[in-house]
């Protein structure tokens, strides 16, 4: 899926830098292009298991997306008391949520994230993660692996919403 398309579907808005955090919500930061593995299906676990899109709960999932130093990363933020949940998704999905957000070095010096705070969490790839073989064929291989489960979750919850609306 391109990222043009994510626009398309009304998925995403837009993040003007220097936004604050709300101490009630936390906030996880994952690089999107270039892709890394486990981002985009926590991100899609996330919202489609917990905050269906068709359930009031949806509100509570925020997904945006910043060109943060030449990529594309997202952040989405949930209420605080949901981090357990999404910590669990996080390691099913070979991510981890480390302390603080990405910061970049430039010719200008060190870069910070533009949204940093105690809630905000970077998501990073599980220490024992097959994207850590360096092999390209393996990880092309993941990523098709990675698709395929969102295409499941995807599909599944769309079948759950339609029964749903077949029984009311």
């Amino acid at each position: 899926m391109e990222i043009d398309d994510l626009f398309d579907l009304g998925f995403l808005e837009s993040m003007d830098k220097g936004e604050t955090t709300d101490p009630d919500r936390v906030y996880f930061i994952g690089m999107f292009i270039p892709r890394r593995p486990g981002v985009e299906l926590f991100a899609t676990r996330l919202k489609y298991e917990h905050f269906p899109p068709w359930t009031d709960k949806n509100e509570d999932y925020v997904l945006r997306i910043i060109n943060w130093q030449d990529m594309i990363w997202i952040i989405i933020d949930i209420p605080g008391e949901c981090i357990e949940v999404a910590r669990k998704i996080a390691e099913e999905s070979g991510i981890k949520f480390a302390d603080g957000v990405p910061t970049a070095i430039s010719s200008e010096g060190r870069v910070q994230f533009p949204l940093d705070g105690e809630n905000v969490f970077t998501m990073e790839n599980l220490p024992q993660h097959r994207v850590y073989n360096n092999i390209m064929v393996e990880a092309e291989a993941l990523l098709a692996e990675e698709d395929a489960q969102i295409d499941k979750v995807v599909n599944n919850c769309e079948r759950n919403r339609k029964n749903m609306a077949y029984l009311s």
